[in-house]
């Protein structure tokens, strides 16, 4: 039937006057359309012929991916009253066993394509998504343009992670290693199987290996999956960039639907692929063979120069400059020359996909509560300890802050004046504490979390698993460097000399330590990049610092802010810590004057005479439980969510 279409609809066209370029274009592209689509069909069924005659036998041939066809595609985004269209009817269909490419200029709706294809869409009350998307029952392998992993795992570790989540209990050991060892083989990843990913800080693998495994990710459960690649080229030199793509299109020999949006490709790199669409301000140019695209446009007088690039030609003839008229009306035309084509295509497609909106697979995770905890905790593990660089500078970092301050209070005695240095020194080593635990988890949570909403998106894990399994990990990490910092500090400075003085100030720094990590961890939830949480990390703690029971008395501070030395962890921490240092001191004083004799009295003059070492533990363990759980909603309340396409059937 949908041949018969093509040529009726081909047959109508013809039937109209060429006496425009419009006409003549829309009756070359109804032609051609009917041409490409019946070898494709002759194609499939000698295919189906072949495999009859190999007796039925499934291992004869690999699976195959389910065509991805779209039609009357509309994106619409909304702000501040005003509508832009991020598509306008796209039309087009990408066949198993073909690479196809989406090319357009910047700003065309290349990705917005992809993630609606994709089921990647955010969902937004400013963006309306509507139109018919067909791309079968399987699951969907989407491939983002950022490659971010946990960086101390190997690749190996990496894709066995992921084995683990998606096959759970019901695939043994050996079938998971078996199949992690062949997607590392086909993706050209053996050599590096045992490296560890790295980062920013630790160099490891290249990042052609890091798109490739990205792939890899995707290629390990659904083998059927079409596989939507965002920019797999973009970052690589063009080497990496051209070995890419030929894994992608060996895969895609291999049977599977793969698309790939791609911004000016080399001629080696564009001549891997098979089918290409191509956008223009959110309207289909041409979706179909890329040698019939070529004759489609020479068609229409557009004919590539003898010794340009293809590509580069695809994306001068559809772009629209500003200061050529002309060009507006050029590209209208190709526009309206490919809708008239693809009427009979936006037919099948709301067919085939049975007037029904489709989004995205879900994936459940197929291991018990437990078990995923154990995983997430290894890896958390694994994490911590692995990262050499982070660790030596943290420890570096102590050490010399615990030599300056040791230089400068070094073995303070009881005089008068040793009582104000005394009270400067715990607040300095408060305020150090803080800001070392939280630089740190600033950035590197925030990272991490990108890797965590990919993975919570299939459905690996909840939020609750990986925070627990976090915590568990590295609270006792963590808890090495205040101690070593502690240790080094507090001799030096010639502070209370009595064990369990000493062992309730490195328990307080340890605690202060994990708070201040959780403020991390909360305010890391709240933005979306490193950058953000840098900029506002910072300026929470100076807030802190401020309420910090130092600078000035909690009863002194206006009414409106009264509540800030309450959740003030540097407060609750220096409090603790005066009290665990003053108590049972007895200062030198002169006879007769009023110098401060005890610690209870230098106390009572800063309004911590009522206060208890485990009074401020208790306080600083609420703030620490109020950020998990801050945390633990936040994170889940902005777990990704995307919207289904909203059918819209194509007019008759």
């Amino acid at each position: 039937m949908g041949f018969l279409a093509q040529i009726l609809a081909s047959a109508a066209l013809a039937a109209l006057p060429a006496t425009t370029p419009v006409a003549l274009g829309l009756t070359v592209a109804g032609v051609g359309t009917t041409f490409v689509r019946g070898r494709l069909d002759r194609r499939r069924k000698r295919r189906g012929a072949a495999e009859s005659e190999n007796g039925g036998n499934d291992d004869a041939s690999p699976p195959t991916s389910p065509s991805v066809q779209w039609a009357n595609l509309c994106c619409d985004l909304e702000d501040k009253g005003k509508g832009r269209k991020l598509l306008s009817n796209a039309v087009g269909v990408a066949r198993p066993g073909r690479l196809t490419a989406v090319m357009g200029p910047s700003g065309s709706g290349k990705t917005t394509l992809l993630a609606a294809l994709a089921g990647r869409m955010p969902k937004s009350k400013k963006i309306k998504l509507r139109g018919v998307v067909s791309r079968g029952s399987s699951g969907v392998a989407y491939v983002p343009q950022d490659d971010i992993f946990f960086g101390m795992m190997t690749v190996r570790e990496t894709l066995l992670q992921a084995a683990q989540f998606k096959l759970g209990e019901e695939a043994s050991e050996e079938e998971k290693e078996r199949r992690v060892q062949d997607v590392l083989k086909s993706l050209s990843l053996t050599g590096c199987a045992d490296t560890i990913v790295g980062d920013r800080k630790t160099r490891g693998i290249s990042g052609g290996e890091k798109k490739r495994l990205s792939i890899g990710l995707e290629l390990l459960v659904d083998s059927n999956a079409p596989i939507f690649c965002d920019e797999p080229t973009t970052g690589l030199d063009s080497f990496q960039a051209e070995k890419v793509m030929r894994v992608l299109a060996s895969l895609a020999r291999a049977g599977r639907t793969i698309i790939c949006t791609i911004h000016q490709p080399k001629g080696s790199i564009f001549a891997l692929f098979d089918d290409v669409v191509l956008l223009t301000g959110g309207r289909t140019v041409w979706s179909g063979p890329i040698e019939y695209a070529r004759k489609h446009f020479e068609t229409a007088g557009l004919v590539c120069p003898e010794g340009t690039n293809l590509p580069e030609f695809f994306l001068d003839i559809i772009s629209v400059d500003e200061e050529d008229e002309s060009s507006g009306g050029r590209v209208d035309d190709l526009v309206a020359c490919f809708e008239g084509a693809a009427t009979s295509l936006a037919g099948e497609v709301a067919r085939d996909a049975g007037g029904k909106g489709q989004s995205a697979a879900s994936c459940e995770t197929r291991g018990g509560w437990w078990r995923t905890f154990r995983l997430l905790y290894v890896r958390s593990l694994r994490q911590v300890i692995r990262d050499k660089a982070t660790n030596v500078l943290r420890l570096t970092t102590n050490l010399n802050s615990a030599l300056v301050f040791g230089s400068i209070y070094w073995r303070m005695g009881l005089q008068q004046s040793r009582i104000q240095d005394r009270l400067g020194l715990l607040q300095v080593v408060a305020i150090n504490t803080a800001m070392a635990s939280v630089t740190k988890t600033l950035t590197a949570f925030t990272r991490e979390k990108m890797v965590v909403d990919r993975e919570r998106t299939k459905g690996d894990y909840n939020v609750g698993q990986y925070l627990l399994a976090k915590v568990a990990a590295e609270l006792p990490v963590s808890a090495v460097f205040p101690v070593i910092f502690g240790c080094a500090v507090y001799p030096m400075c010639g502070l209370h000399r009595k064990v369990g003085k000493f062992a309730k100030f490195l328990s307080l720094l340890s605690l202060e330590s994990f708070v201040s990590s959780g403020i991390g961890m909360s305010v890391g939830s709240l933005v979306s990049s490193p950058e953000a949480a840098n900029a506002l990390g910072p300026a929470v703690m100076v807030i802190f610092i401020v309420f910090g029971g130092y600078y000035c008395r909690a009863e002194n501070v206006p009414v409106v802010f009264r509540w800030i030395p309450r959740v003030s962890l540097i407060g609750h921490a220096f409090e603790g810590l005066a009290k665990n240092e003053f108590e049972g001191l007895e200062f030198e004083a002169r006879a007769g004057t009023a110098d401060v004799k005890t610690g209870e009295a230098a106390l009572e003059r800063i309004g911590f005479s009522d206060s208890t070492v485990g009074g401020s533990a208790v306080r600083l363990g609420r703030i620490l439980l109020f950020n998990w759980i801050f945390t633990y909603n936040t994170l889940s309340k902005n777990k990704p969510k995307f919207q289904e396409v909203e059918v819209q059937q194509p007019p008759l």
